[in-house]
């Protein structure tokens, strides 16, 4: 008949031997999810320079074309109010 201490053993190890894979796989799946962690963080740098490199950049579009605007209806206003002789 066998020994319950000895069949108590053996299921220990076989539960911990199953925790030891798990946590293997947990490691594995932490190291690469820090991995895209990292790579995410350095896209969102770069478009966070670029953003700022863009800033004053489209301050100026929105003032050259503010002005050009304001220059046409200048002079639409003006040939539609200069007397036609």
């Amino acid at each position: 008949m066998p020994d319950p201490n000895q069949d108590a053993l053996i299921e220990a190890r076989i539960s911990i031997a199953t925790l030891e894979a798990e946590v293997s796989h947990l490691t594995a799946g932490m190291i690469d999810l820090k991995a895209s962690q990292a790579a995410m963080g350095a896209k969102l740098d770069a478009v966070l320079a670029q953003l700022s490199e863009a800033k004053g950049g489209w301050k100026t579009l929105m003032l050259v074309g503010g002005a050009a605007s304001s220059i046409g209806a200048g002079l639409t206003w003006l040939l539609n109010h200069i007397p036609k002789g």
